[in-house]
């Protein structure tokens, strides 16, 4: 499990509708979160950190698109042709919403797969740890067939969802800086793991 090459996905176009939470206050002003702000944010956080590293990454910045799935799997696919297949990973950055985008008691985060079982385990291990302090619920790792990304990319990846932000304690959370970048960190951690850094 070394990969030479790391995808790191920021999903949800800025310009794409929904994705995001009911209104609420916090530290005295009214809050909308955005999905999509967030992803970025926490990819361009992962990219930059593993600057330091000798790791071959790209990042895919989806802010720009209305259809992300479609010119992410485009991207992922190019770049899986171009190295191999079996030399590229990418990881899809999400934060996770009751069905309905009101405010629910659902908590936690999560790693979803299709083929790629262990590397989700060790991105999951990390980013619960990282959060566990905070009160955030481990919701363990989860195989799915039905998502988009997942089932049209040529390479492995995972889906990571850092918390939900239809939790009205977790949304505060997602919106701090010092939670961001210990988000951002665990994902360097378990990307180190997959490429052989540990």
């Amino acid at each position: 499990m070394r990969y030479k090459f790391i995808i790191i996905d920021s999903a949800h176009g800025g310009k794409e509708p929904g994705h995001k939470s009911p209104a609420f206050m916090h530290n005295g002003a009214e809050h909308i979160f955005y999905e999509w702000e967030f992803n970025a944010d926490i990819a361009f956080l992962i990219y930059e950190y593993l600057q330091q590293y000798s790791i071959s990454l790209t990042l895919f910045d989806t802010r720009n698109f209305t259809d992300h799935l479609r010119h992410s799997v485009d991207f992922i696919n190019s770049v899986a042709d171009r190295y191999g297949a079996d030399n590229v990973f990418f990881v899809s950055i999400h934060a996770n919403s009751a069905a309905s985008q009101n405010w629910s008691k659902a908590s936690g985060v999560k790693t979803v797969y299709t083929t790629a079982k262990e590397e989700a385990n060790i991105f999951q291990c990390k980013i619960s740890a990282a959060l566990m302090g905070y009160g955030v619920a481990d919701r363990g790792v989860e195989i799915r067939h039905d998502e988009y990304l997942l089932n049209n990319t040529e390479c492995k990846g995972v889906l990571t969802f850092n918390g939900y932000y239809t939790n009205k304690n977790e949304v505060k959370l997602l919106m701090d800086k010092s939670v961001r970048n210990e988000i951002a960190l665990a994902h360097v951690e378990a990307i180190k793991w997959v490429t052989g850094w540990h």
